[in-house]
């Protein structure tokens, strides 16, 4: 994501999506689509700490 890294610095981390173009699936397909599930998102952020 260009320009949220300045929000977040250099050893920040930023859960989202780096494409678009498929705005229009629902949108529980379209997080378990990108990988953007909550078992996902809470093991990159224990990944992150440590």
């Amino acid at each position: 994501m260009v320009g949220s890294d300045k929000w977040v610095g250099e050893k920040g981390l930023i859960i989202g999506m780096t494409t678009f173009g498929k705005s229009g699936l629902p949108d529980e397909l379209l997080m378990d689509d990108f990988g953007i599930t909550p078992e996902k998102v809470a093991a990159t952020i224990k990944a992150k700490l440590g």
